[in-house]
């Protein structure tokens, strides 16, 4: 029976778990309990009181157990017999034996507690739970990989990965030109280019899913939400023009043209795109109604095949143009005038250090954007009063 006013009893907890004594509430323990960890032959003293097993710590435990008892190795040979589908095969591509490919698996399986492979007369298939761990596996060799590719990419900036973000004018003119000379220049970098609008694209660009991302400038970026946490250097400046299909009935040129183009259907960039801000901007500009019939697209291939109905115009980059009208696909229609799209940029992170292989990578984006800009300044100055444009500084270095 407890005391009249005797302090209330807390229990201890010894480092196996065990409850081993009672002690007055907020008094020091009677005993201190310590639990001895043997790992390579050093041991180590971990001082536990009055501390419950609580699941953050078992978890901690599970991920030390692990570690120890599942060697890097085995998960390789693992992923090789899963690869190959065969004990044999994948003995053979790692130089192994096959009664020792046979250990490690039987190791892991029972490690898992469960059976990973399932044996047959043509090789090996994977049980649910070798799936499971094929599959995390997978993920775990991909990191590696990578983690190997950028290392020696740091050392020599003649491999590794370089993600990039693009919109249609970019990713048919200047990156092209760029992928070619970095092929001759480290043919072992990997470039990954990905396409979208500049909405979709500068977001993945700020949480480090895109290394730079390449388009149009926005006007006004000084006061962009984004120009705080993002750089953007000239790359080139573009021109657009309207387009159809190279027999479209259309024959109207100059600038009398505007006053019929809302007849027929239009391919237009989706609403809130910088695209279609420009195109309206031109529009009312030029004094010409709205169109009537407008389907709208972020798909170049969708934009061609429907102009080939010989019926719908649309608006496009004269940089993703091009390739069409010299392929006969398309044609351009006379305004009068060379349409001005803006400012061609790479846009980048500011901040974030850039490795050699995507400053490999710049250096040819630079020298492809050379290229084009001399084109395009060529084009401007045909053009007339609107085509003259004077050289922005701030080229990639």
């Amino acid at each position: 029976m407890k005391a009249r006013g005797a302090a209330p009893m807390q229990e201890c907890v010894t480092g196996d778990g065990a409850v081993s004594a009672s002690r007055p509430e907020g008094s020091f323990p009677f005993k201190v309990f310590f639990r001895l960890v043997a790992y390579k032959g050093e041991f180590k003293s971990t001082h536990r009181r009055n501390v419950p097993l609580a699941g953050h710590s078992l978890m901690k435990q599970s991920v030390v157990s692990l570690t120890r008892k599942v060697k890097f190795y085995q998960l390789v040979v693992f992923d090789q017999i899963v690869t190959s589908g065969s004990l044999i095969k994948a003995a053979a591509a790692l130089n192994l034996t096959q009664p020792s490919v046979t250990k490690i698996v039987q190791e892991l399986e029972h490690h898992f507690k469960a059976p990973l492979l399932i044996r047959g007369p043509r090789g090996v298939t994977v049980t649910e739970i070798g799936e499971l761990v094929s599959r995390h596996l997978r993920s775990i060799l991909a990191d590696l990989r990578r983690l190997n590719d950028d290392v020696d990419a740091y050392h020599r900036g003649t491999s590794g990965y370089v993600l990039v973000g693009t919109l249609n004018s970019a990713s048919v003119s200047v990156i092209p030109g760029a992928l070619d000379l970095l092929r001759e220049a480290a043919p072992g970098v990997i470039v990954s280019v990905r396409q979208g609008s500049l909405n979709q694209l500068l977001p993945l660009l700020r949480t480090g899913e895109l290394d730079l991302v390449i388009g149009r400038i926005p006007d006004g970026w000084d006061w962009h939400a984004d120009a705080g946490e993002l750089a953007v250097t000239r790359l080139y400046r573009d021109a657009f023009c309207v387009v159809a299909g190279a027999k479209h009935v259309f024959a109207e040129t100059g600038a009398t043209a505007w006053a019929r183009m809302h007849e027929f259907p239009w391919m237009l960039p989706p609403r809130g795109s910088s695209f279609r801000h420009v195109a309206e901007s031109l529009f009312t500009r030029v004094g010409m109604a709205p169109p009537a019939v407008v389907t709208e697209s972020t798909s170049l291939l969708t934009d061609i095949s429907l102009l080939q109905n010989n019926r719908t115009l649309a608006l496009m980059v004269k940089g993703v143009a091009d390739p069409f009208i010299r392929g006969g696909m398309l044609r351009a229609i006379d305004v009068g005038e060379v349409l001005d799209y803006g400012e061609i940029g790479c846009f980048f992170c500011s901040g974030r250090e850039q490795g050699p292989a995507l400053q490999a990578f710049l250096e040819c984006l630079n020298k492809s954007a050379s290229r084009v800009d001399a084109s395009r300044m060529i084009a401007f100055e045909d053009g007339g009063p609107r085509g003259r444009m004077e050289p922005a500084a701030g080229h990639l270095a």
